[in-house]
Parts: structure tokens; sequence; C-alpha cells
């Protein structure tokens, strides 16, 4: 979604130094991860319009950031591991003028001066950022499923920024924090349902069933069976995880295993793929 340069402003967010990220830049003009020993950021255009007037001081991060980080993440295939992302405590991301092209030598350079400053500023002891190639990663998968993020598709930027949201939970709290990486999946989980319900509606002009849904997965992903039982039994715990009380009783915890999120976040990533790009899909039964 496009709007007038008025509604449109630069922003730039750095990560926290507590984890190892992707040594490789994503470059767009709307958009760019610049990894660096010196600082980890990610700029981005935002736009008002896409926000949708949603009031809330609970933000992670914004549309146009999931977009960037959901396609870096989605680059690496199910049951190949996973990037981390932390971006830096402070709420709301920093506004900076460059040039309409972020892309730019010109932008680059001054968004890396921005960023150097931010993170003297924040570290003055001195940090140094430890960057990682990954085995896994499809280096022309980024760019071509950026197109296909629509920012202004609420239901797909919601299980995009929970998808994203569980694997920082992750990075930043490990076990402390298990059972609320995993109710970010299962939301994130229960987006893409949606999602397929939607597309679904549309290709056959009538409702569908979230039954109907688990069929599709059934039969349009290589594990589709392993897959559509495990989105059922996902289903169950989430209930449990959601309900203090339920049908198999109360749980002073919720009966999670740390697979729950592991195998959730893998065959996810299957899920979002082929929603965005028609990719047919494994979902391996070996999750």
């Amino acid at each position: 979604m496009r709007s007038t340069t008025n509604d449109c402003k630069v922003v730039l967010r750095f990560f926290e130094p507590r984890t190892s990220y992707l040594h490789r830049p994503f470059l767009h003009p709307d958009a760019v991860y610049l990894p660096n020993e010196q600082f980890v950021c990610m700029i981005v255009k935002q736009w008002k319009a896409n926000q949708n007037g949603v009031a809330t001081e609970c933000t992670w991060i914004f549309p146009e950031e999931v977009r960037l980080l959901a396609s870096l993440a989605l680059a690496i295939p199910e049951g190949k591991g996973a990037l981390q992302f932390s971006p830096h405590w402070q709420q709301f991301p920093v506004p900076i003028e460059t040039d309409a092209d972020l892309s730019s030598e010109e932008s680059i350079a001054k968004l890396e001066a921005v960023a150097v400053q931010l993170v003297n500023e924040c570290f003055p002891e001195g940090v140094t950022y430890d960057l990682r190639d990954h085995h896994g990663l499809e280096e022309d998968f980024p760019h071509g499923v950026f197109e296909q993020i629509d920012v202004s598709d609420e239901l797909l930027i919601r299980g995009l920024y929970t998808l994203l949201k569980g694997q920082c939970v992750l990075t930043c709290h490990m076990y402390t924090l298990m059972e609320e990486a995993i109710s970010n999946v299962q939301i994130s989980r229960e987006a893409a349902l949606e999602l397929l319900r939607e597309r679904l509606h549309a290709v056959h002009g009538k409702s569908v069933s979230f039954k109907e849904a688990h069929e599709y997965l059934r039969t349009s992903f290589k594990a589709g069976e392993f897959l559509a039982s495990y989105f059922g039994h996902l289903h169950e715990i989430w209930i449990a995880t959601k309900h203090p009380k339920c049908a198999t009783g109360p749980f002073w915890t919720p009966p999670l295993m740390a697979d729950d999120y592991y195998e959730t976040y893998a065959a996810l990533v299957s899920v979002y793929r082929h929603i965005l790009t028609g990719e047919p899909g494994r979902a391996t039964a070996d999750l």
C-alpha cells in the first residue's frame, strides 16, 4: 500500500547484541537489513495507512518491519533451522531523513552512520556483534517473497508477526518464556488456517470450514497426512494452554513440550511459504 509522501517516514531500528545475526544484507528501495560487527539494524519506509488506525502501546515491530524480517526468516526452509532477530528494547524505531531509494549507496552510507551513532550512544563501553552465515539460506528467496507480502493484509501480517515474535521470545529468554513462545506460534498457526480458508473461499465461492482447511493441508503437502493430524493436535493443546480449565482438566501449567514450539515453527515455515509463493511444501513427518 502506498500513500502520499507526507504519510511516509523512514525509520531505523537496531538489534540487541545478544545473539548471532545473518551476515548477508538485504537491500530494497523500501527496506534494508544491514549487518555489521559494529551494529545490526533494519530500516524501512513506514506508511501511516498500513497501521489502519490501530492504537496500541504493545507493538513489537511494525508491518513494514514484519515484511522485511519475514522475508529473511522464511528463506530458511523447513527443518534447516531459524534466523534470530532481537530488536533493541526501545519501543519505537528512530525516524531519519534519507533518499527515496533506501538501497542507494548514498542512503546506505547515511544509514550506517546513524546506526553507528545510535549503538555507540546505547553501548558507550563498546560492543561487537556476532555475524554468521546460514547454510540453509536460499539467497534468491527473500526478495521474491518480499514482493508477495502485502503489508495491508492484516491477517497475513498478524500471522508473520507472531511467527517472528515466538522466535524472538525464545532467543531472548529461552525456557523461561517457552510457554509464551509456543502461544505466539499457535496464533500464527491459526492465522495461517484463516488465510487458507479465505483463499479457498475465493476459489470456491462459499464458506470454508476449518475441517476443509485441514483437508487442504492433507492434499497439498508432501507430508500432508501428518501435517493435518499435527495441526489438529496443536488445536487441542492450544485450548489447554489458553484456558486454565478445559475439558481435559485444570492444569497448574499447560502440558507442553519444547518440541511444541520447534515443530510448529518448522511446519509453519512451509505453510507460509506455500501461502506466499505456491510452493508445494513439505511439513515432514520426522519433525
